[in-house]
């Protein structure tokens, strides 16, 4: 498919994107391709072929759900500057 100067101006404004004279022959010219790749995949024969989410149908192995770290809240809070009633208090920042 040929482009026109004005359909990539038009496309370039729809898009918000800036194309500028220098650029437009360069994206003319990488949209004409993007167009005939497109125009190969409409000519390709999809018969019986079952769709799919993803080229690669594998399962992800989850671990198991173990606790690995213990609670070290006292610790933490050694490190903190302001603590009451075991709450970290923090400055105001919304009014």
């Amino acid at each position: 498919m040929k482009l026109k100067k004005d359909d990539v101006t038009q496309l370039g404004i729809l898009s918000r994107l800036t194309i500028d004279e220098r650029t437009i022959s360069d994206v003319t010219s990488r949209l004409e391709n993007v167009l005939r790749l497109v125009d190969q995949l409409q000519t390709a024969d999809t018969e019986n072929i079952e769709p799919m989410a993803h080229p690669q149908q594998d399962f992800q192995t989850l671990r198991k759900d173990e606790i690995t770290e213990k609670n070290d809240q006292k610790a933490f809070q050694k490190l903190s500057k302001d603590i009451c009633n075991d709450l970290y208090l923090v400055p105001k920042v919304i009014e």
